[in-house]
């Protein structure tokens, strides 16, 4: 009598040890197969200038935005009360790592002492271009995926950008002045 393994058997194993190679060859959370854990994407500022200055009615005769290639591009009038006020642009990171829907609220202040001035609505003409970098894994899976840039300038809405793809909806209707019931945060004071 031979002791060899039937072949059935003989492939069963071979398929019973490959497949634990292969779950040992796994990330430990199967979250991280779609991305997950990836590096989540940034948003940074690669340009910001001064256009021109002076009274809206004079300075602020355009205005656009355009996103390509990794970038968005803004180029809007800021009210300020002062020609020698200083800018500032800054982002921020509003949704949490994994997120389908990339969020970024990019705020444009201006600081300095404004004087009165009724003849005109003083301030500053700018454009300011940001670089999107998309992380360090998309991961395996492909789904629904986007970034919306909401745009603030002394605290105030001024816009929101959005990029989607699949059937992902990046909700910039929420932020419009008549949609105030849904904020992107609030404060509150809590008593008992």
């Amino acid at each position: 009598m031979s002791s060899t393994v039937p072949r059935g058997i003989a492939l069963l194993l071979c398929c019973l040890a490959g497949g634990s190679t292969l779950l040992l060859a796994l990330p430990a959370s199967p979250l991280s197969i779609t991305g997950d854990e990836a590096e989540p994407p940034q948003l940074s500022v690669s340009s910001f200038e001064r256009v021109e200055t002076g009274c809206a009615d004079d300075v602020a005769t355009y205005a656009s935005s355009s996103h390509g290639n990794g970038s968005y591009t803004r180029v809007s009038f800021i009210e300020t009360g002062t020609e020698t006020a200083d800018l500032s642009a800054r982002t921020e990171r509003t949704s949490p790592p994994g997120a389908d829907l990339h969020t970024f609220r990019v705020s444009i202040d201006s600081t300095g002492r404004p004087r009165q001035n009724d003849s005109c609505a003083m301030g500053v003409q700018y454009r300011l271009e940001l670089t999107h970098e998309r992380g360090s894994s998309e991961g395996l899976l492909s789904g629904d995926d986007g970034i919306r840039v909401l745009w603030l300038e002394n605290g105030e809405y001024s816009g929101c950008s959005a990029t989607t793809s699949g059937s992902l909806d990046a909700e910039c209707h929420r932020f419009t002045k008549d949609a105030q019931s849904n904020r992107t945060w609030a404060n509150t004071t809590a008593t008992g």
